[in-house]
């Protein structure tokens, strides 16, 4: 007798819901960095892209997973549930043991993997603002000399990367990076002013602000021009 097609998934899901072909979905995407409290808007895009390449996003979807009917054929629904079984232990496994702890539930009836996926958004996007103010505070923190130049500039940069990371709901990266450019001009020792200037008037000639790689790059230069300089002198 010949099967009947399943009512409520897709062939082209059923086919990626098979078991062996879920796991080996599963598997080629777990190279995603691991959920921590820096990383979350990398980590939500890459399981995003990950889950819709491979069309298992419909299980980060509530109305989807809640709308399916658990009286469907019982081969539909095992799938559907063996589908939300593995999703959901997958998220939970790209989170590091913080995340685990704080999103994993042992009692749950039934693995609800776009429940899960809410959860953890809400939780993130309440702490970012917060998340980016103490990134702010440690950039404020910079204490610059004229022995730890190109150390703090890499921390500086080291920051601002977490900061354009964690917060890109809060700002528009572009003016952020004009305000860290001003910033980094009072950051700089005295000894090294007259070159941050020097790119500033350079640049505000062409009517644009100085981008933080041409300031920069010019205070290194500097910097190793300087120290040239006093190797031939010694």
């Amino acid at each position: 007798m010949e099967n009947k097609p399943f009512i409520h998934l897709k062939p082209s899901l059923v086919q990626n819901l098979n078991h062996q072909s879920l796991s080996q979905n599963l598997e080629k995407i777990s190279d995603i960095e691991k959920l921590n409290t820096l990383n979350f808007l990398k980590w939500q895009n890459g399981i995003s892209l990950a889950f819709r390449i491979r069309s298992l996003d419909c299980f980060l979807d509530p109305k989807w997973v809640n709308s399916f009917p658990m009286e469907a054929c019982k081969e539909e629904a095992d799938i559907f549930r063996e589908g939300c079984n593995q999703v959901y232990y997958w998220i939970i496994l790209q989170m590091n043991q913080e995340n685990q702890d704080k999103f994993y539930n042992q009692e749950l009836e039934r693995c609800d993997p776009a429940e899960l996926w809410r959860k953890v958004r809400e939780h993130y996007a309440s702490s970012s603002a917060e998340n980016c103010a103490n990134v702010i505070v440690k950039i404020f923190n910079l204490q610059m000399n004229e022995g730890n130049v190109l150390e703090i500039i890499s921390e500086f940069w080291h920051l601002l990367n977490l900061l354009c990371m964690i917060g890109p709901e809060l700002f528009k990266e572009d003016i952020l990076l004009n305000v860290m450019a001003f910033y980094s001009l009072k950051l700089l020792p005295s000894l090294l002013q007259p070159v941050a200037n020097n790119v500033y008037q350079a640049t505000k000639l062409s009517g644009k602000m100085p981008t933080l790689e041409e300031l920069f790059s010019e205070v290194e230069l500097n910097l190793s021009d300087n120290a040239q300089a006093l190797k031939v002198q010694g």
